[in-house]
């Protein structure tokens, strides 16, 4: 029943032989990780790096809408068709289920109306935890795309700041860096509380607009094969 612009386009489900299968429309054009890797050092637009996160970010706030979170942002995950637009893949079925109300059948006897507070309480607890999660990879990515580095100086790291995207790539602002300090503040009432409104804020920071960042000829550095940055996107 998801149904987006931005989700790769579902052509057909079912079971054989006792396993389920999905058959989804095929993606030609292969993984953003697979186009990083082929420019080997070239340069990638921000203005196709604003078309990924403006289509992504769609997906994802779609997603939530329907109360559901993706559980796996990555580049692996986003797809290109033979138009090369971006198109989001591979969402976890452990986070449809954990999103859904289904519970498993409890024996037919009285249940306290607290406890079935509390395991309500739970399941709105776990869904709101999977879209910040989703919000917090989509930053991540960005961040990636932006200056080729992670946005931690060590994997140990993750409870404190992000290093400034400027001092990756100078011609960021500094109010590019601080959409990052908030998008990734190590405290998660402090973030963006919607996908959309992260890319708006990166937007504004980029002195962009929906209708005229396609036109801006601002490039950023590519990520490289090496082995060193093959962790970014493990």
């Amino acid at each position: 029943s998801l149904r987006h612009p931005a989700l790769l386009p579902l052509l057909e489900a079912g079971i054989d032989k006792g396993k389920p299968y999905l058959i989804r429309a095929y993606a030609p054009e292969g993984s953003l990780i697979t186009q990083l890797f082929q420019q080997d050092g070239g340069t990638f637009p921000l203005s196709t790096v604003m078309d990924i996160l403006t289509r992504i970010s769609a997906a994802v706030t779609y997603l939530h809408q329907e109360q559901v979170s993706h559980g796996s942002i990555k580049p692996e995950n986003i797809l290109f068709d033979v138009n090369r637009q971006a198109f989001l893949a591979d969402i976890r079925f452990t986070s449809i289920y954990s999103s859904t109300s289904l519970v498993v059948q409890q024996p037919a006897i009285a249940v306290e109306e607290d406890e079935q507070w509390t395991q309500q309480a739970a399941r709105q607890n776990a869904k709101k935890r999977g879209m910040q999660d989703d919000i917090y990879a989509l930053s991540t990515l960005a961040y990636e795309l932006l200056t080729g580095y992670q946005p931690f100086a060590s994997i140990s790291e993750h409870d404190a700041m992000p290093v400034p995207p400027s001092r990756w790539m100078p011609s960021l602002s500094k109010e590019v860096d601080q959409v990052f300090f908030q998008a990734l503040s190590p405290r998660p009432e402090e973030r963006f509380s919607s996908a959309a409104l992260f890319v708006k804020a990166l937007q504004r920071a980029l002195g962009l607009s929906p209708r005229d960042d396609a036109a801006k000829q601002i490039s950023a550095p590519l990520l490289q094969t090496s082995t060193k940055q093959l962790v970014l996107f493990q």
